[in-house]
């Protein structure tokens, strides 16, 4: 620890006993793997940002651990941790202004997501918990299901119920119903109850493929930023792509090659660049293979039942992601998603290459750099300049501390979650 540099991942939970339980988990750049270590799990009392500032702070010192090799931390986004100006972060940069500070960006997705879900969750939500209920209450009920899967040589997975509190949760609710929707129909056809009416309804499919194309989506950047194996360079990217996914059936067909500025200032007020809601809902529909085999009288009748609730929700989704690309959330965060944006742009990759630095976008780095640093960006920018003739890169210390700082920042608190 004294050699190398490090980022704090901090999180907090209540055990059985109800007592606040804080774990703080370092993530470490050795021999160019991301190593993730549990450096201590404290029992608090007072979680307010100057408290546990002040246990960190006496908490590494015992330890002769440097303040100096701190990069940044990263937490959930709880008020104590990210406030302005009496959380962990407004304390921790009285004692070291150039920390960098990143809330996990799993947490922001979930949040985005449970806020665009109110739109539509109506529509199925709660068949998808009668459906699990129904097999979790009777013992009787799920060894005829695994008979059944068995017959009809169908994979023995189980219905989940949803949970407001797990990452993302109805996806995978609603992929389970997907994968086994053949063998429940069956199932409940014998019985003739209202949920094997409910499963053929129009409504219901359309919303089922619709959530599974869409959530999916969400789902698969979120594992990604859970992994641990991506890195901030990346962050911009992956964000830019999936804004581009929601975005599309908004946009008018006229529009050729738009750019990443299009998509982050896109207003959904604009008639030049926006189709009507039912051009757009059309646009989904199109999508789905539900259009196949429904007529054109359903599809308009199911355009006037959840038209609305549906193009809200992707509004809901593409706004929040325009938002944290733009650094305009509501709790008015730092500028860490600019901040990785610049990053971006600087095309780091590993193992290190000079070649995929762009000068300008060093030069912008090299600033941000020195600021927050107290470098000298020229001594950096010359290391860049001789790079690009030498393939050597152990010369340039600078520019390998750089390379080190980037590689040790953080996105996601995944890891911590799972600690606990």
């Amino acid at each position: 620890m004294a050699e190398n540099l490090f980022k704090l991942l901090i999180d907090s939970s209540t055990d059985c006993k109800i007592k606040n339980i804080t774990l703080i988990i370092f993530k470490i750049i050795i021999d160019g793997k991301n190593e993730y270590y549990l450096y201590k799990s404290l029992e608090v009392s007072d979680t307010t940002g100057k408290n546990l500032c002040n246990l960190l702070e006496k908490t590494l010192l015992e330890d002769k651990i440097s303040f100096s090799n701190l990069v940044g931390i990263c937490t959930d986004g709880a008020a104590n941790l990210i406030g302005t100006y009496n959380s962990l972060k407004a304390h921790f940069r009285t004692i070291k202004p150039s920390i960098f500070h990143f809330t996990c960006i799993c947490h922001r997705l979930h949040l985005m997501f449970k806020d665009a879900l109110s739109n539509i969750e109506k529509y199925f939500y709660q068949t998808t918990q009668d459906l699990a209920s129904k097999f979790s209450m009777s013992y009787k009920a799920t060894n005829e299901l695994k008979e059944l899967q068995g017959y009809l040589q169908e994979d023995e997975i189980k219905l989940l119920k949803p949970s407001k509190t797990r990452w993302l949760s109805i996806h995978t609710c609603l992929d389970r119903i997907g994968r086994m929707y053949n063998v429940v129909l069956t199932f409940f056809k014998k019985e003739k109850s209202d949920l094997y009416y409910k499963l053929q309804e129009p409504e219901f499919l359309y919303m089922l493929e619709f959530s599974l194309l869409y959530f999916q989506k969400i789902h698969e950047v979120n594992k990604k930023f859970q992994s641990g194996t991506i890195s901030v360079t990346e962050l911009y990217t992956e964000m830019i792509l999936m804004l581009k996914f929601f975005v599309a059936p908004f946009i008018n067909e006229g529009i050729k090659n738009p750019t990443d500025a299009f998509y982050l200032y896109l207003d959904f007020n604009n008639q030049a660049l926006i189709k009507s809601d039912f051009k757009c809902f059309e646009s989904i529909t199109n999508e789905l293979s539900f259009n196949k085999y429904a007529t054109s009288n359903i599809v308009e009748r199911l355009s006037k039942k959840f038209k609305d609730d549906v193009i809200s929700f992707l509004q809901v989704i593409v706004r929040s992601i325009q938002k944290i690309l733009k650094c305009e959330d509501q709790q008015n965060l730092t500028d860490q998603y600019k901040r990785s944006q610049l990053i971006h742009e600087v095309s780091y990759l590993s193992p290190f290459n000079s070649n995929n630095l762009q000068s300008k976008s060093i030069e912008l780095l090299a600033t941000r750099f020195s600021e927050y640093h107290q470098e000298d960006s020229s001594d950096l920018q010359y290391e860049f300049k001789c790079s690009q003739f030498d393939r050597d890169p152990g010369k340039y210390p600078k520019l390998m501390k750089l390379r080190l700082v980037i590689s040790t920042l953080e996105i996601s608190n995944a890891s911590i979650e799972r600690a606990f």
